[in-house]
This record gives C-alpha cells, structure tokens and sequence, in this order.
C-alpha cells in the first residue's frame, strides 16, 4: 500500500488527479498526505514542474 500511494504522489497532477477520483476516499486522502510529506521534504521543488531544459 505504502508503494502505492507513494507513486500516485508522484505523478504529476493532471494524471494523478484522474487516477485518484476512481479511489476510495481514505486512500485518495492517504495520496494528498504523502504527496504534502513529498513536496516538505524537498523544499523548493515543486513535483508537477517537468525536468529538463525550456
């Protein structure tokens, strides 16, 4: 589970947000958690943003 839901944390939002619509509200909760503990722990980094040059 604990797999799982860091994944779905990591993916960027467009994708990640239809993904979680067909989940149960307590794992879409869990999602919202872990992807807040993600963005914390990396300060200044925001995850939706791509990598690579423009």
């Amino acid at each position: 589970m604990e797999l799982l839901t860091t994944a779905l944390a990591n993916m960027p939002e467009p994708r990640r947000g239809e993904i979680v619509k067909g989940l149960s509200t307590t794992m879409a909760a869990d999602v919202a958690r872990k992807r807040e503990w993600l963005e914390q722990k990396i300060p200044g980094r925001r995850l939706d943003t791509p990598k690579g040059s423009a």
